[in-house]
């Protein structure tokens, strides 16, 4: 699995959670959520700077170049397939070199309460994403 498919699955993200200092943890959530795990875990990594050493122990992800668009390869970007993303990290990828279009399909009709984007890459194959709320 890729970092974003480790963090995006419930069992693995309830298990890095528990890693957290509490206090940190609290705080982090009062400054920026909602938000994705991606972003709160970037965010929660610059305010605990020992945390990271646990993320690459535990689980073997590398901040921020496990988690950052641009340094994603084509295949790292194949498997963001299915996960859901805020608006601003939509952004993000549709502004990467590798990303020739971003589509928004409109809601839903397996996740009725998110947005489906097609991401098109740069090879050709095609990508659903998706974004909470509408």
């Amino acid at each position: 699995m890729t970092a974003m498919q480790l963090i995006n699955s419930p069992d693995v993200w309830e298990n890095i959670v528990n890693y957290m200092d509490d206090e940190i943890r609290e705080k982090v959530h009062a400054e920026i959520a909602p938000c994705s795990n991606r972003e709160f875990l970037l965010e929660y990594c610059d305010c605990d700077t020992k945390f990271r050493p646990i993320l690459w122990l535990e689980y073997d992800i590398t901040l921020p170049y496990d988690l950052d668009f641009p340094y994603m390869s084509l295949n790292e970007l194949e498997n963001l397939d299915g996960l859901t993303f805020s608006y601003d990290e939509l952004e993000q990828i549709e502004y990467l070199e590798k990303v020739t279009n971003v589509e928004n399909c409109g809601t839903s009709g397996r996740y009725p309460e998110k947005t489906w984007w097609d991401v098109t890459l740069y090879n050709g194959e095609h990508i659903d994403v998706y974004t909470a709320g509408y």
